[in-house]
């Protein structure tokens, strides 16, 4: 066997050495979530993803001002989850938090920082400021994990990103608690509506149904609601998911059956999102929330509103038949 001299084994080890600091060796990097007082709040671990499945995301319009895109909030399960990219100049609010009392939530999910370094940051009633996650030493394109518990002392703070013309994709969730309330804007750079919103909502209608809700083809399921007080506007937020032939959602004066407003979808809806605007409510007539479906496999939908003078009724002022025989 031929001997590896004193130089060879030097250049191998070099060879090596190279060998292990460049990609073929490349190991994922970690950073730590750090709070004001500079303790470790958590470990952040970064993970290099696709970069064409960003690319499409930069845009020159994030350089004049701070928006969101592809904006989705929603609740799942226990937590208050929200989703989409972040466009910066300097700072754009996720969510303002109001907490009627000390209480402690989690933060969980991922930061995808596209270009530019940007920090997703709580600022409690009192000014102090904690980092829940920080892009700074970065590379672009990574993933930043989050998963931590945060103090939210009683009063009112906000969860913020900051950076200075960065761009970034988050899918981000807050715990929910019978102590916290989050607000949230619809600001999604495509849409015009920017009203405030509130997680949990003041007011929560859930329909599930499957194929053997009911024998009838198409089949109905409806929920009543009324008004505490006269309303001008009430906007319902609507999320849908459907898989079957057709669905028709119809909200509508239960007496008179006026259709305030109706959507109609086809096939399968993974999930959907959309705003109903129902005009002159009245505290003396009940409302409701009307699903046809015809061939349904599954549907699922949930009418919220932030609105504390909107109630649901568990049993109609007026039955099917009185209904009918009035129309």
């Amino acid at each position: 066997m031929k001997k590896i001299g004193y130089k060879s084994r030097l250049y191998l080890l070099g060879i090596t050495t190279v060998c292990f600091l460049s990609a073929c060796g490349q190991q994922p990097q970690k950073e730590t979530a750090v709070g004001e007082t500079g303790t470790v709040t958590d470990t952040i671990v970064t993970d290099t993803i696709a970069t064409d499945t960003i690319a499409a995301t930069n845009d020159t319009t994030a350089r004049e001002e701070n928006y969101f895109s592809s904006y989705t909030s929603r609740q799942k399960d226990e937590t208050y989850q929200t989703s989409g990219n972040v466009h910066l100049k300097d700072k754009k609010t996720l969510t303002m938090l109001e907490a009627a009392d000390d209480a402690q939530i989690t933060v969980t999910g991922k930061l995808n920082p596209i270009e530019g370094d940007i920090s997703l940051l709580y600022q409690a009633p009192d000014g102090t400021v904690t980092t829940l996650a920080d892009s700074s030493g970065i590379a672009d394109n990574s993933t930043i994990f989050i998963n931590q518990p945060l103090d939210i002392p009683a009063g009112n703070g906000e969860i913020y990103f900051t950076g200075n013309c960065a761009d970034a994709l988050f899918d981000i969730g807050f715990s929910l608690s019978d102590n916290v309330r989050y607000y949230y804007s619809n600001t999604d750079n495509s849409n015009t509506d920017n009203s405030t919103n509130s997680m949990p909502p003041r007011f929560e209608i859930n329909m599930e149904l499957t194929e053997n809700y009911d024998d009838a083809d198409p089949f109905i399921d409806e929920r009543l609601f009324y008004v505490t007080k006269d309303m001008d506007t009430l906007q319902l937020n609507l999320l849908y998911q459907m898989k079957g032939e057709e669905g028709i959602l119809e909200i509508a004066d239960n007496k008179t059956g006026d259709v305030l407003w109706m959507s109609i979808w086809h096939g399968t809806v993974d999930t959907a999102t959309t705003a109903a605007q129902l005009k002159n409510l009245e505290t003396d007539k009940e409302y409701v929330i009307r699903f046809t479906g015809t061939k349904i496999e599954y549907a699922a939908i949930t009418a919220v509103s932030d609105s504390d003078k909107i109630q649901e009724r568990e049993r109609p002022e007026q039955t099917v038949e009185e209904r009918q025989n009035a129309l």
